[in-house]
């Protein structure tokens, strides 16, 4: 009887170990940032980095989609932030969006010289989801986007 035993007692061992390791392998896949699984469940998060000389005095993050012809329109969903980001500096927004179907989300941006632009920050979403980093710079800016 103790050879019965000792087969289950090692069939038993080998299951938890396998569970154990496959615990610390989803773990770590989980806490990998380049990865980001559970980036899509989340809401839009916008980092903006503000490399540029100037103070950004306002910020407004808005959806773009298409009416029934097809051409791109802006939609009323927007929220404008008016709090001040330093040159320099970051800030991490959620903007309070809505979409029905496709879409993308867009900022307008003006720093304390009056200079406005406006960037596309996510080209595609269909649940406002993921998140996007934009660096502003002088001339230019850089989104990563990683939205869904």
């Amino acid at each position: 009887m103790k050879p019965a035993r000792n087969k289950v007692a090692i069939w038993v061992s080998s299951l938890m170990i396998g569970m154990i390791l496959f615990g610390a392998i989803i773990g770590i896949i989980a806490l990998n940032k380049s990865l980001d699984i559970f980036n899509m469940f989340r809401s839009f998060t916008l980092t903006i980095h503000n490399e540029s000389d100037h103070e950004l005095v306002t910020v407004q993050a808005g959806v773009l989609a298409s009416d029934e012809k097809g051409n791109i329109i802006e939609t009323d969903s927007k929220q404008l932030y008016d709090d001040s980001i330093a040159s320099g500096s970051k800030k991490k927004i959620t903007p309070d969006l809505s979409l029905t179907g496709e879409g993308g989300i867009y900022i307008t941006y003006t720093d304390s010289t009056g200079f406005t632009r406006t960037t596309s920050v996510c080209s595609y979403t269909e649940s406002l989801s993921g998140s996007s980093t934009i660096t502003i710079h002088n001339d230019d800016a850089k989104v990563e986007e990683n939205c869904y």
